[in-house]
């Protein structure tokens, strides 16, 4: 039985652009092999209908490996933002494309560099919602100026 996979509507058109730009270079093909799969069957949702517990980019994520009984804790993010030893793991990595669109429990087994793993996602949080920036700090003081 497959499990369903959920893609935030804005996650998965960004992650399709980065996939077409990366398309045309031959030593990424191989790696986005299994993103391409994973957005191909993928339910694509907006945010208002979006469940909380499922890894989106942004979500922190604790997984057990169920292969040696560890656990570790990752921010899934873009390949610019990723930094392993801090923790942020890029969705092009492996284990980010494993986790990707499915919610807390699911079970699965991943290729990896070092051989097939078996894995459980125990937690999603899911990120923060953004603040508002200074710009629209400043749209909102015009507005109460009077200047629209």
């Amino acid at each position: 039985m497959t499990s369903s996979l959920y893609l935030l509507d804005s996650d998965a058109a960004s992650l399709r652009h980065r996939v077409d730009i990366l398309a045309s270079d031959p030593h990424s093909r191989r790696a986005l092999q299994g993103l391409r799969a994973e957005l191909a069957r993928a339910s694509v949702l907006p945010l208002s209908e979006f469940p909380a517990d499922v890894v989106r980019i942004g979500s922190q994520i604790d997984v057990l490996d169920l292969t040696d009984g560890e656990t570790a804790r990752y921010v899934l993010c873009f390949p610019e933002h990723a930094e392993i030893a801090a923790g942020r793991l890029s969705v092009f990595a492996p284990l980010g494309t494993a986790l990707l669109g499915f919610p807390a429990g699911h079970e699965f087994t991943w290729e990896m560099p070092g051989g097939r793993r078996r894995l459980r996602i125990l937690a999603v949080v899911p990120p923060a919602a953004p603040s508002p920036g200074p710009q629209s700090a400043i749209l909102s003081n015009l507005r109460l100026a009077g200047h629209s």
